[in-house]
């Protein structure tokens, strides 16, 4: 276990599975545009059936209620790892008023996720993080796990826009269809290596932790 918060009993799940979505395209914000994270976002939460939050709206308020309420919760946004700072890894998000914030690790401590089967991180870098000298995984990660999350999908390193729009709308198709986390994840990373050969880019995903019941 990465951390003794494990051995809590896990919440009990509603019968709906509720996915929330957020995900920005930095169009006139310092960090480079993300051309396909909005439709990425849309199709998500069409073929989900759940409610998306775009632009200004995907603040950091918006995530962690996003997060608190909802069972299945995808992000198409940027992220940053620094290896020195595992706590401080991050989501860029929205400070509503048309300017950047972050949603970091350490945002994530005082939330209770024990009802989230699923998170999916369409950003930069989130797969990474660090074990610390009490062997506990810190990081973006290693806090989803901390407050209860039972399954992660998230990134090692930068991918193209277009193959993560193509990857997460083909792993939520399979989801919707009734598939399990893995063959969803098997069958997304297929499609994405049809149409984006270089390992570079198809290769960045992976999925982390349990399987589903």
């Amino acid at each position: 276990l990465p951390d003794a918060s494990w051995l809590r009993p896990a919440a009990p799940r509603g019968r709906r599975e509720a996915l929330g979505a957020l995900g920005l395209d930095f169009a006139g914000l310092e960090l480079p545009t993300l051309g396909d994270a909005v439709a990425e976002v849309e199709e998500v939460a069409a073929t989900f059936g759940g409610n998306a939050l775009l632009n200004r709206e995907a603040t950091v308020q918006a995530a962690r209620e996003t997060l608190t309420e909802c069972t299945v919760v995808h992000f198409a946004t940027h992220g940053a790892f620094d290896p020195a700072a595992p706590s401080f890894q991050r989501l860029y998000l929205s400070d509503g008023n048309g300017s950047t914030a972050h949603l970091f690790a350490s945002d994530l401590y005082d939330l209770d996720l024990r009802h989230v089967r699923l998170v999916t991180l369409g950003a930069c870098e989130t797969a990474l993080g660090r074990i610390d000298v009490g062997g506990n995984q810190r990081g973006f990660v290693g806090a989803l796990f901390q407050r209860g999350v039972k399954t992660v999908v998230a990134a090692l390193w930068r991918v193209n826009s277009g193959c993560s729009r193509l990857f997460f709308t083909e792993l939520y198709r399979h989801l919707a269809a009734g598939s399990d986390c893995h063959v969803a994840f098997s069958a997304a990373q297929a499609s994405a290596r049809a149409s984006y050969r270089s390992y570079r880019q198809w290769g960045a995903f992976v999925l982390i932790g349990g399987v589903d019941d």
